[in-house]
């Protein structure tokens, strides 16, 4: 058999292993390595500054930590839960973890030995519950591990499903895994663009185990940039200048900067001050110069004159900045020197001193291992300012990790128990503190043990130490992570991360594949970086190369190659103990620093900590090697031999990623034998008691290969090489060292591994697609998109799952042209396509771009039918004892007279039973109102009501509606109902609903093939009407042939042609990536089957029954339908103007479920345009949208909050408005300039005017209305009241006369009274449709002269006048000041006053009376069509119009205006009137304007 199927025949899960081992690493080890790392919890108490009480809490005593399986209470019983009731009941699948608790009491005498107790049980309370966390589906501890497809199906389960994710509330959740750069590697970067430093290097040292290991600590190393050019100091700073008397001195650098050029400092996160290196070499114990030279670089003796050059160059600014920093003082502290200049907040030397002891390289423990590995990390960055050492790669995958979900939960489990023990220490201190147990003069007292009975009675009982553990904080950290907001539970929302909890696409079966397999960089996608979009040669084989979106993320978000593998990390002890078990290896506290930088010295590393050196090197990486390939070690080991470097790096951390490879040995495959199972092929036979399971890949533990005493070490690396694994597993760094084949046929005597087949460099979803090596690179990443949204077979047990969405294709086949991974994928089990026939030509032009036609016949023959699934759910809960909720039918309570608030009357209560659920098998049509879950909330309400003297309270029981609803998506037939309580303690239940829709293709939906060749159906063809054959065969599908020469996508024509020979054949072909392939094989296959060569036949037409002129190419393709369907996203807006808005931006609302409409952006902009429908354009962007309108001063181009009479109305959108009152905020004032602007009379869109100060935002709201003229009257009526509260003395010399035709017409107006709105700077239009445009023939145009208009400053209630009168258009305004002024009035009636000093008045009417009042002119000039009158000349001129006259065109009659008083005119209404303004111009009650 071949290996390929080996692996996924032995393995039970091959596809998500990395997520099941790193979850089980995760339970197993990290929750007890963190909790142990942390003990003991320790509390101090101190009198008078000595310590007086010392209590320690070991949680986990003696690494005594349980786990326990889900169960559930029902009916008093306990029974285990099974993933399938998680999601019905929403659920979270979760696990109860339990530790041993310790308590340890010292007294004031002796603080290293606890007070022994008679009973140790007496301190040590057993399996207490200290948090849960959730299981991941199909690891060990879940029910579902291991057990065949017959027993999941049992389960209600998918028989195909690997697990890999969570269930928290229902839902199933995936966590992406997630690139980082890997830690005890140092990193070397050019700093071009920084001013001061041109070289940097910097570490993230972290431990395997104890403190060390919670959290990385960070070392930097930066070398001050050399000077380029003679340099001089300040000359008022250098004495030497001053005394020479240089005048042009250049004062280029400065002198502290000066005096650090070219030498190098270290830095360190939590001191935060840069420190020149040979200060720390000093405090580390390395005194002199010699010495610090001979840890770094080794001995002189040894080096040439070249080589100590080179190494004074770096030294000596190093040494001249340490005398300088020091000040020469042989006593400087660095300790005292930090305390003194540290930028944080450190508040003691201790914590220093603690800083540089523990947080220098925690990675090694010894002071001596510490001082040998700062020496090789300064000879390594110095070998980079030689330029030795090329700058770190970050992009390559020989620095970078990925952390799966079992070590991202790890590092919030990290995070939460430093909190969680936070809150042990305050409860404790709380209880010491307000308790007054604990009596300081009894702690020594042993009489009557009255110093154990207190501490005794301070721990308590189980329960009280319960309360002390703060449990539930755990549990919901990780609940709140795994839904998605990733971090504490205490944290802020807006400082959890978002992304790296996803939930599990179902579309499809590759979908749920591809989701577990996921692999993210974590990097801000607005950011330039190209190279982190691009390939990296070390990602092949690891990562898919076509698997990634296309656009900003594209290199960003990628999945694992089919047989990559994630490790799970495993003992750095094991190593150690085979090191030693060699011989060869020479520990590090063994070698002085001139050993370890001699030449033959080869340097052994661990994770990246130095341990130690060999003079072996070549028999020791050969002795690992035989180790790891025959199991005596894990063989998941890193072990990499780096000649140029004269290193051997050994790695067993966690997150690298590797793959397997086939051993070559003599220029052929060693030991190949195809009746071994995979892990045989792994391990070999030297070890006869191996472990022949997946538990190979996570266990730990040495097992010696050397079977004697005699540890004769080349004799046993034969032995081993001659019976290890033909199959051995490398990452990365090991694969730069090999040496690979990419098949057996090209093997040569240098080779030193080949690949198990090409193909599985690409993923489980890439990997299915046939002979993609034909096609362009583009359109495999469009598949790869595409079929995680074809549409399938997602799960086998669809009919026990109540998704919020899922599809379901009826009649999915297998492809004829498959691959042979797709079968190992069991993705053919789970199809999700159809076998069609496809022909390519234009016929009728309705395939062209990316349309198809389709044929009737075949969409009749249930072609691509559908069963779509749409589920809504309702949880109801008791937790409030005056709450109580449940199911039932709300309109039986409204049928027995109760009152239910929230009743929806227009809704549909008939098909609830008296229970509150539907049927099965009822139908709802779409865009009806039907509840399909109906439920109140009986609440009980306190109230008070007053009898007589007194008050009395009395209860009420008040119901509301919270009843489920269909929604525009919610319709089709009731496919299942399911109910069920969840636990008997807090009785809730839960009702869910599943609607099924079925579904046929229709225009513009979506297919594809597997070769990215994606289109919409365009048409729908009779069948009669399809072209045919000779032998009466019509295509399905008929595709445009220019989708080829652009799209390239060859793979899809030769697939083609192959699927047709496969057809006649009756075979199914094989299409994997890579495999030779005969196209003359192929073509001569065809041709004996009595078709041509090529694929193409002669068809007819079937409109004419004419024979078509040119061959088609025709033959079968696998199609398939994705879910964009137009059913589901068809949508239009119909209200218009009075849609529903954003209640933000006032625009209309996005989406269906809104009933919002379809978005007009920039491209659809672009289309209208070309077709010349500007107004079109303007209307959606303005008139339908967000119109608004708002007041601007003409002359200071800024929204003004009052009216005046320079003002000018602008319509802008709403959205614009907000953006200027954003620039407002950053001091950025925006100015309007107004082309079109109204007249200041023109006040026909102010709504609103009153007194009110209430209202700070001084806005003015618009109103339209039928009278325009109505906001105008209701203006001046208000000012007329003001003048009637404060009358002036001015003389009435007003007459006026009527006619009677004048009387015919002189009605009293109706009065309403009107509640108006004003608010700062806005005037806002009700009504979308232009309110100034009026179309009745009787509008007229009216000039008046001189009046100047007083502001409303606050909202009251106004006297408005609502009569039947002509609407009028415009009421132009400009104010003259008592000089003159030209006005234009036309009306049909009314009366007009006007005040001023002379000007000409013209007036055009049927009828109406005119009263001129001059107060020191020469009085004026009227001239009427009729009778007039005139008074006096300077005083009051009264005119009576008494003929009719029809409407007649307007005569402006203007004032003339002298140029002298021209500025003076517009400096007067440049401003806002005032009320004294108005005091001064004399406004009386008979300034009103009465029309009628």
């Amino acid at each position: 058999m071949d290996i390929l199927d080996l692996y996924f025949k032995d393995h039970k899960y091959p596809l998500v292993s990395h997520q099941l081992d790193s979850y089980k690493e995760f339970l197993r080890t990290y929750i007890p390595n963190i909790i142990c790392s942390n003990n003991p919890i320790s509390m101090i108490k101190t009198q008078d500054d000595k310590i007086v009480f010392k209590l320690e809490i070991d949680i986990g005593h003696n690494n005594k930590i349980y786990v326990d399986r889900p169960i559930i209470n029902e009916n008093n019983k306990d029974i285990l839960l099974t993933p399938n009731e998680a999601r019905l009941r929403n659920l979270t699948y979760q696990t109860n973890i339990y530790a041993d608790v310790k308590f340890k009491f010292y007294d004031r005498n002796d603080f290293t030995t606890p007070v022994k107790f008679d009973d140790d049980k007496d301190t040590l309370f057993e399996k207490m519950y200290i948090g849960s966390v959730p299981i991941m589906l199909h690891s060990d501890a879940c029910i579902l591990h291991g057990n065949n497809k017959k027993v999941l199906s049992e389960m209600k389960e998918c028989r195909y499903d690997y697990g890999g994710y969570f269930i928290l509330d229902g839902k199933e959740k995936v966590v992406i895994s997630q690139e980082r750069i890997t830690k005890n590697r140092l990193f070397l970067q050019k700093l071009d663009e920084d001013d001061d430093f041109s070289h940097k290097g910097y570490i993230s040292c972290i431990a395997e185990k104890g403190e060390g290991s919670l959290y990385p600590k960070r070392f930097e190393m930066k070398m001050w940039k050399k000077p380029t050019k003679m340099e001089y100091n300040d000359r008022i700073r250098n004495r030497y200048i001053k005394e020479l008397g240089f005048t042009d001195v250049l004062n280029v650098v400065s002198q502290d900067k000066y005096q650090y050029q070219g030498s190098t400092v270290f830095n360190m996160a939590k001191i935060g001050i840069d420190i020149p290196i040979i200060c720390l070499f000093n405090f580390l114990g390395i005194l002199t110069d010699y010495d610090v030279y001979e840890t770094i670089f080794g001995n002189p003796d040894d080096h040439t004159i070249e080589q100590k050059n080179k190494y004074d160059e770096f030294l000596r600014p190093c040494i001249v900045s340490a005398n300088e920093f020091t000040e020469f003082n042989k006593m400087f502290n660095l300790v005292d020197y930090i305390f003194d200049h540290n930028k944080g907040n450190i508040k003691s030397k201790e914590i220093i001193n603690g800083i540089l002891n523990l947080d220098l390289f925690p990675n090694i423990e010894s002071w001596d291992g510490k001082v040998k590995y700062l020496g090789y990390m300064v000879k390594q960055f110095a070998y980079f300012t030689f330029g030795y050492l090329e700058e770190t790669d970050k992009d390559s995958y020989f620095y970078k990790r990925i952390d799966v979900s079992g070590a991202m939960l790890a590092d919030l489990y990290n995070t939460t128990y430093a909190k969680f023990i936070k809150a042990i220490r305050d409860k404790i201190d709380s209880k010491y503190n307000y308790s007054s147990i604990i009596d300081i003069d009894d702690i020594n007292s042993t009489d009557d043990n009255r110093n154990i009975k207190m501490y005794k009675k301070f721990m308590g009982n189980s329960d009280d130490v319960r309360r002390i553990l703060p449990s539930i904080y755990m549990s919901e950290t990780f609940v709140k992570s795994l839904k998605g907001k990733w971090g504490l539970s205490d944290a802020n929302p807006d400082d959890c991360e978002e992304g790296k909890v996803q939930d599990l696409s179902r579309i499809s079966y590759l979908g749920y594949l591809s989701h577990v397999r996921r692999v993210n960089i974590d990097i801000d996608r607005s950011l330039k970086l190209f190279k982190s979009h691009m390939l990296h040669i070390h990602q092949f084989g690891i990562i898919c190369p076509y698997e990634t979106p296309d656009g900003s993320s594209i290199g960003y978000l990628k999945n694992l190659a089919l047989l990559a593998k994630i490790t799970a990390g495993t003992s750095q002890d094991d190593i150690l103990k085979c090191l030693n078990d060699s011989d060869a290896f020479i520990d590090l506290e063994n070698c002085s620093s001139k050993v370890l930088n001699k030449v033959k010295t080869t340097l052994i590393f661990i994770n990246g900590t130095l341990i130690g050196t060999t003079h072996k090197p070549i028999i020791l990486n050969r002795f690992l090697k035989a180790c790891k390939k025959t199991g005596s070690i894990n063989i998941l080991t890193g072990i990499i031999l780096d000649r140029l470097n004269n290193e051997i790096r050994i790695l067993t951390e966690s997150g690298r990623a590797m793959r397997p490879l086939l051993v070559v040995k003599k220029s052929k495959i060693h030991n190949c034998k195809k009746d071994d199972n995979w892990f045989k092929l792994l391990l070999g036979t030297y070890h006869t008691d191996s472990d022949y399971s997946e538990n190979i890949y996570t266990k730990n533990g040495y097992k010696s290969p050397f079977k004697d005493k005699s540890k004769d070490l080349l004799k046993t690396i034969e032995e081993m090489e001659k019976h290890c694994g033909v199959i051995e597993y490398i990452d990365i760094e090991e694969t730069d060292i090999s040496y690979i084949a990419m098949n057996a046929n090209t093997i040569n005597n240098q080779h030193t591994h080949c690949e198990i087949h090409p193909s599985t460099m690409l993923s489980v979803v890439s990997v299915n697609i046939p002979m993609c090596n034909h096609s362009f690179a583009a359109r495999n990443i469009f598949h790869a998109s595409q079929s995680k949204q074809a549409i399938g077979v997602y799960a086998t047990n669809f009919k026990d799952r109540f998704d919020t969405a899922g599809y379901l294709l009826h009649y999915s086949q297998k492809p004829i042209i498959t691959t042979k991974p797709s079968n190992l994928t069991q993705s053919e089990n789970m199809p999700n396509g159809t076998n069609i026939i496809v022909a390519v030509m234009s016929y009728s032009g309705f395939n062209q771009e990316d349309s198809l036609m389709i044929n009737r016949g075949t969409i009749e023959r249930s072609f691509e039918e559908i069963s779509s699934f749409k589920s809504v759910s309702l949880s109801i809960s008791n937790k409030d004892v005056n709450e109580k909720e449940y199911f039932c039918n709300p309109k039986d309570l409204i049928n027995k007279g109760i009152n239910v608030k929230g009743f929806k009357k227009k809704a549909n209560y008939s098909y609830l039973d008296e229970n509150g659920f539907i049927k099965k098998g009822i139908y709802i049509p779409p865009n009806m109102d039907v509840i399909v879950i109906g439920a109140v909330l009986e609440r009980t309400v306190i109230k008070t009501e007053k009898k007589g003297m007194f008050n009395r309270t009395i209860t009420e029981k008040e119901y509301v509606d919270i009843s489920v609803m269909t929604d525009i998506s919610a319709y089709g037939i009731i496919d299942d109902v399911y109910v069920s309580s969840r636990t008997l303690k807090n009785k809730d239940k839960i009702c869910k609903v599943r609607f099924l829709k079925i579904k046929q293709p229709e225009i513009g939906d979506k297919h594809s093939s597997r070769h990215g060749q994606k289109g919409v159906i365009g048409r729908i063809f009779d069948e009669e009407d399809m072209p045919y054959t000779k032998d009466g065969l019509r295509p399905d599908i008929i595709m445009n042939a220019h989708a080829f020469p652009s799209r390239m996508t060859i793979g899809h024509v030769v697939e083609s042609v192959y699927a047709k020979v496969c057809c006649l054949r009756g075979v199914q072909g094989d299409g994997t990536v890579f495999i030779p392939f005969d196209r003359e094989k192929m073509q001569d296959d065809l041709a004996s089957l009595g078709f041509e060569r090529n694929g193409t036949e002669i068809m007819y037409n079937g409109l004419t029954g004419t024979q078509i002129k040119s061959e088609i190419f025709i033959g079968p393709v696998y199609y398939f339908r994705l879910k964009h369907m137009v059913s589901d996203k068809i949508n239009a807006r119909g209200h218009g103007a009075f849609a529903p808005k954003e209640f933000l931006t006032r625009q209309p609302t996005h989406g269906r479920r809104k009933s919002g409409g379809l978005r007009l952006g920039e491209m659809e902009r672009d289309v209208l345009l070309g077709h010349g429908v500007s107004t079109f354009i303007k209307e959606s962007y303005m008139e339908r949208s967000d119109k608004f309108s708002m007041l601007i001063d003409e002359h200071e181009g800024t929204p003004i909050t009052k009216p005046t009479l320079n003002m000018a109305k602008v319509d802008i959108p709403y959205t614009f408005k907000l953006l200027s009152q954003e620039l407002n905020t950053m001091s950025l004032d925006m100015k309007f300039n107004t082309i079109n602007s109204i007249e200041p009379n023109n006040l026909n869109t102010i709504e609103h005017f009153s007194d009110n100060d209430d209202n700070d935002d001084d806005t003015i709201y618009f109103e339209d209305t039928e009278k325009n003229v109505e906001l105008y009257k209701e203006f001046m009526s208000y000012v007329s009241k003001k003048e009637v509260k404060e009358p002036k003395k001015t003389k009435k010399t007003d007459k006026t006369k009527k006619t009677d035709k004048t009387d015919k017409t002189d009605k009293t107006d109706k009065i309403e009274k009107k509640t108006k709105k004003i608010k700062g700077g806005e005037i806002e239009n009700s009504d979308d449709e232009d309110s100034d445009e009026y179309n009745d023939e009787d509008n007229k145009n009216i000039g008046i002269e001189g009046i100047e208009i007083e502001d409303a400053e606050s909202t009251e209630d106004v006297e408005s006048i609502d009569d039947e009168i002509d609407d009028i258009e415009n009421i132009e305004t400009e104010d003259t000041e008592e000089t003159g002024g030209t006005v234009n009035i036309e009306g049909t009636g009314g009366t007009v006053n006007i005040e001023g000093t002379g000007g000409t008045v013209n007036i055009e009417g049927t009828e109406g009376t005119v009263n001129i009042e001059g107060t020191g002119g020469t009085g004026g000039t009227v001239d009427a069509e009729g009778t007039v009158d005139a008074e006096g000349t300077e005083g009051t001129v009264d005119a009576e119009v008494t003929e009719d006259t029809e409407k007649t065109d307007i005569e402006d009659a203007m004032i003339e205006i002298d140029e002298d008083n021209k500025e003076q005119l517009i400096e007067s209404i440049r401003g806002e009137p005032t009320a004294s303004e108005y005091t001064k111009n004399e406004i009386n009650e008979n300034m009103i304007i009465e029309l009628k």
